[in-house]
């Protein structure tokens, strides 16, 4: 859990971030509405020279329907006054989120800065899985850790290498439901070992023809878990090492 103190910048941090990009994106809106009214601006100007302009559209834009006469001379303006006070307030928009930008910007940099730095160093301590012989540390009795009916206190399984190391044999002190009989034991073929890994085979099997695995992972020397290749989701919980005493 996060102190307060961490919470509270990590937090501080996303919303600077979140203010900084909606300050951004007004600045942007601000500066399309200028432009535009600048443009409609000149267009007013040219349509008081008696220049021929196109002014239906602006007008639809920026006169009320209650204002229009209808009369060029009296919309014009109206118009041009509606103009002015629009460019007025996008101006002080465009210059407000401008300062704010310049303002949090460059907080919300440092606090995303220095988070992206703790996240670096808190992966970087995190301590690494000890690299483990599963030859030299899967034989003893195990139970399983949070599954009481398995657990080195009510029904241990004894693991056991044979036959020079190339066969593995686990034991129930009691026989257990498999899913499909009562059993009190299974016996692997060593397909491979690496690393925290044993790669196993159903005893008797072609491993050429018949691609399933068992994996026996070591969390460490004295944690293990069951894997299946067939079944990618599956899973056993956490396994560990029992007492000396079984």
């Amino acid at each position: 859990m996060q102190p307060p103190v961490e919470a509270f910048l990590h937090g501080f941090a996303a919303l600077a971030t979140g203010l900084a990009l909606l300050l951004i994106v007004a600045d942007f809106i601000g500066i399309l509405m200028l432009t535009r009214l600048h443009k409609d601006s000149r267009a007013i100007l040219a349509a008081e020279r008696q220049e021929h302009v196109e002014l239906s559209l602006l007008m639809i834009r920026h006169l009320p329907a209650n204002s229009k006469t209808n009369v060029l001379s009296e919309e014009l303006p109206l118009a041009k006054q509606v103009i002015t006070q629009k460019t007025r307030k996008w101006r002080w928009i465009v210059l407000a989120s401008t300062v704010l930008v310049l303002l949090v910007g460059p907080t919300a940099a440092f606090l995303v800065h220095r988070n992206a730095v703790r996240i670096a160093a808190a992966i970087a301590a995190k301590p690494t899985r000890p690299l483990v012989d599963p030859l030299a540390s899967v034989d003893g009795i195990w139970g399983w850790k949070y599954d009481f009916e398995h657990s080195c206190a009510q029904n241990p399984m004894t693991l056991t290498l044979l036959d020079n190391r190339t066969k593995l044999t686990g034991r129930f002190a009691k026989p257990i439901w498999d899913g499909h009989e009562q059993t009190s034991g299974f016996e692997y073929d060593i397909v491979a070992s690496s690393p925290n890994t044993l790669v196993l085979s159903v005893a008797g099997t072609n491993t050429e023809t018949d691609p399933r695995r068992r994996y026996i992972d070591f969390m460490d020397a004295n944690t293990i878990t069951f894997r299946r290749s067939d079944i990618p989701t599956a899973r056993t919980g956490e396994i560990v090492r029992c007492p000396p005493t079984h």
